[in-house]
């Protein structure tokens, strides 16, 4: 099987955001501001599990970025990925859903994938679009928010147990190739290995500029962003324990909490 995992750079938890002086999009830190999107973990540590349970499986990440974003796709190499192809997008700003769907889209369409995995959503947008978009280009069946999945290779297919609302899941069969989103808690994510790592480093990378692929458009852009206005405002009380208590109990009969 030849399998294909989708990983996204995002922000790390503490990096400082702070929107930059186009209003467009947040100031770029370091290299160390920058993380795999977590969801992807869990979709590339599935692929290699698939990898160890199928004999002859090749796995390969694929990342759409800057620079910078080449960090990811070691980092997912010392974790068990066979190789790493990166989608290099040196336009500042965040690049739009549908760009990168078609951009990686434009990658898959003349090689032969099996299997395409993705994190079900990413920590920053939130939108869980690229999978589902990916797979429409690619006119091959997706399954969204996976939580467990078992392929038959002899009948060539894969059934997959997809989270749904209120604690329900849906089960469906996928004929393959297909593509599956894949929820957290599936898995948990193996710790890079030291002889993993250091290949990882050493290893050539696939590297191509994303105006040179097939079907690349920019069907929306953000337009600005702004600081979250204050929703509301704490009132401080001062004064001693009595004054404190009668001070909350006027403003509890103003805002109409308690009726005198």
């Amino acid at each position: 099987m030849n399998i294909l995992v989708c990983i996204k750079e995002v922000p790390a938890g503490d990096m400082q955001i702070r929107i930059d002086d186009s209003g467009r999009w947040i100031e770029a830190g370091s290299h160390d501001d920058y993380v795999m999107n977590r969801f992807d973990e869990y979709a590339l540590e599935e692929a290699v599990r698939i990898k160890d349970h199928f004999a002859g499986t090749t796995v390969a990440v694929l990342s759409v970025g800057p620079e910078r974003c080449r960090a990811v796709i070691r980092r997912a190499l010392a974790k068990g990925a066979d190789t790493g192809i990166h989608i290099q997008d040196p336009a500042p700003g965040c690049p739009a859903t549908e760009t990168v769907a078609a951009a990686i889209a434009g990658f898959c369409q003349p090689r032969a994938y099996d299997l395409i995995l993705t994190g079900v959503i990413s920590e920053d947008l939130m939108q869980g679009l690229t999978g589902p978009l990916l797979a429409t280009r690619l006119k091959i069946p997706c399954a969204a928010a996976v939580i467990r999945q078992r392929i038959d290779l002899d009948s060539n297919t894969v059934l997959a147990a997809c989270e749904q609302e209120s604690g329900w899941t849906e089960e469906v069969r996928l004929t393959l190739p297909a593509l599956l989103t894949i929820q957290s808690g599936i898995n948990r994510p193996r710790y890079p290995s030291l002889s993993n790592m250091m290949r990882s480093r050493q290893q050539e990378l696939t590297t191509l500029p994303i105006d040179t692929l097939a079907g690349i458009e920019n069907e929306s852009r953000v337009t600005t962003l702004s600081e979250p206005t204050a929703s509301s405002v704490a009132s401080f009380f001062e004064g001693t324990l009595d004054d404190k208590a009668e001070a909350l109990l006027d403003l509890l009969i103003e805002k109409g909490v308690l009726i005198t």
